[in-house]
C-alpha cells in the first residue's frame, strides 16, 4: 500500500482545445494546476494480482479565448461578420476558467490461468467538474519465451 502527494503544473502558449480548422483538438490550458493525494493498494499471490489506484485532489485551469480558425485571418473575419449580423452566436471560443475537486479510481484483476497465460480486467472512473470518464477492459495476456 502506498499513499503520497502529487503536484503537477502545465502551461501552454496557446489554446488548442478545439476541433475546428487550425486547432489541435487536445487539452492545452494556459495554466493548469493539480494537487492530489494518490493511494495505491496491491495484493499478489500465486493465482491472482489485484491493484486499486485512487486519487482525490483539487484542480484549476484557464483556457484563453481563442479564434475559431487560428492562423486563418480571412475565416476569422468571416466569423466576426456572421456574428455581427446575428448568424453566429459568437465569433471566438470563450475563455474557460474552472476550479474544484476531482478524483479517479481504477481497479485491476489479473488471474493466472497458467504460468504464462493471464485473464484480466480493469475498470476505471474519473471526474472533474462536468468531465466524467468511465473505462472498462477485459484482456488475455500471454508471455512468449522466457
Amino acid at each position: 500500500m502506498t499513499i503520497g502527494i502529487s503536484l503537477s503544473y502545465e502551461n501552454y502558449d496557446n489554446n488548442q482545445n478545439h476541433f475546428s480548422f487550425g486547432h489541435g483538438g487536445y487539452f492545452s490550458p494556459q495554466n493548469y494546476l493539480i494537487a492530489a493525494i494518490p493511494f495505491t493498494y496491491k495484493l499478489r499471490n500465486d493465482k491472482y494480482d489485484i491493484a486499486v489506484d485512487a486519487s482525490l485532489g483539487y484542480q484549476t485551469y484557464v483556457n484563453d479565448e481563442a479564434d475559431f480558425f487560428p492562423g486563418h485571418d480571412d475565416l476569422n473575419k468571416l466569423a466576426q461578420t456572421l456574428n455581427q449580423s446575428g448568424l453566429l452566436k459568437r465569433a471566438k471560443y470563450e475563455r474557460e476558467d474552472e476550479s474544484g475537486v476531482g478524483g479517479s479510481i481504477k481497479a485491476n484483476l489479473d488471474y493466472y490461468l497458467l504460468d504464462d497465460l493471464v485473464l484480466g480486467g480493469q475498470i476505471g472512473y474519473s471526474t472533474f467538474g462536468e468531465y466524467k470518464e468511465m473505462s472498462e477492459m477485459l484482456y488475455i495476456k500471454s508471455v512468449l519465451g522466457e
